[in-house]
């Protein structure tokens, strides 16, 4: 599944600046509501790049970032424009659209697999029988054979990878990971 999203932000506008009234100031109201919900959602993605806990990313609170989720959380591309004012008039808004874009470009937005995805072991386990000089694990005293340790290894990655076809409507005898 594939889509494109293109969305003006406008501006965090001030009210007492721009004089807008009735549905103008609603308005300005909304996209100022939306864009402090993207700021959170930015924000919460980002500590989660950096955490073992995994705040909270508030993509339902407006439907801005609902609606952009699915580009956020590694479903496509994201590139942001950003547009500024050099008027010494407009430095504070400036200001914080430069905090905010810088904030904005330190987000990951491809998706990590899971450890223990079928993509994921069948890659762990083709990287480890492919390391060269490769020794077989120790246990207790003896070594472990090589065999008894290769089958279940062996069907654990053809079922991942027979799930995995299955999932992406690949043909079974596909190779996965390469």
């Amino acid at each position: 599944e594939s889509g494109l999203a293109l969305c003006d932000l406008a501006g965090s506008e001030r009210c007492s600046r721009t004089h807008n009234t009735g549905e103008r100031l609603k308005e300005a109201g909304n996209i100022n509501s939306s864009l402090l919900t993207l700021g959170k959602c930015i924000n919460a993605m980002r500590l989660n790049q950096h955490s073992k806990f995994q705040h909270h990313v508030p993509f339902r609170e407006s439907k801005l970032t609902h609606f952009l989720q699915f580009f956020f959380c590694g479903a496509g591309r994201v590139s942001m424009v950003v547009n500024i004012n050099q008027s010494a008039s407009c430095f504070d808004e400036t200001l914080n659209v430069l905090k905010f874009s810088a904030l904005a470009q330190k987000v990951n937005t491809h998706t990590n697999t899971p450890e223990n995805s079928p993509s994921s072991i069948c890659g762990a386990v083709e990287r480890e029988a492919g390391r060269p000089g490769r020794r077989p694990a120790q246990v207790g005293h003896g070594a472990v054979d090589d065999d008894r340790r290769r089958r279940p290894a062996q069907k654990h990655v053809g079922e991942g990878q027979e799930e995995l076809a299955g999932c992406l409507g690949d043909d079974p005898g596909g190779r996965v990971g390469g």
